[in-house]
Parts: C-alpha cells; structure tokens; sequence
C-alpha cells in the first residue's frame, strides 16, 4: 500500500517508533513516474536509540537509520530523501539525530 508524504511534524519532538515507521514505509521518493519507495523491514529499541532497518525500492538499497535525540519524523524523512538522491546510503548506517 502506497501512502502519501506525512505533513511535516511541529517542532523537534521525539516521536514514537510507531509513528516514524508509519510515516517511512511506503514513501515516495521523487516523481510520481521516475521515483522511489521505501519499505521498512526491521526496527529495534535500544534505549534511547531507534534503529531502522529499510530499503530503498527501484534503487536497490539498503539502509540503516540510526536515530537518536529528540528528531521528528521530517527530520527522519529529510535525510532518507537526501540519501537516496545522492545515491547513497548502500549497505551503510544513516544518523539522524539534531
């Protein structure tokens, strides 16, 4: 199922595991035609660290999102967008944190 962008989130809050998955499985990166999608596969807790196991699909990519601090979920989506622009990650971790 394929979702569309979430509206950016007020402020730099820390937002749940649940509510930044949400809004990174099944988005839409770049053009309607030519973009990308995310999927994520995996998520682990580790205090006050969230780890985001994902894929880039249509680009082949893998990706690590480490977050830590109080990021929001378009902090989250800001650097996932960058990343895969850039044609990176690739098989690498990708830190968010403010």
């Amino acid at each position: 199922m394929v979702r569309p962008s979430p509206a950016p989130s007020a402020g730099r809050v820390r937002r749940s595991a649940a509510e930044i998955v949400t809004a990174l499985d099944g988005l839409r990166i770049g053009e309607a035609d030519s973009g990308w999608f995310v999927q994520v596969v995996g998520v682990h807790a580790d205090g006050e660290d969230l780890w985001i196991q994902g894929e880039v699909l249509g680009l082949g990519r893998e990706m690590v999102l480490h977050l830590s601090g109080e990021v929001g979920v378009q902090d989250v989506i800001d650097a996932v967008t960058a990343a895969a622009t850039r044609g990176t990650p690739h098989a690498g971790i990708l830190r968010v944190a403010p």
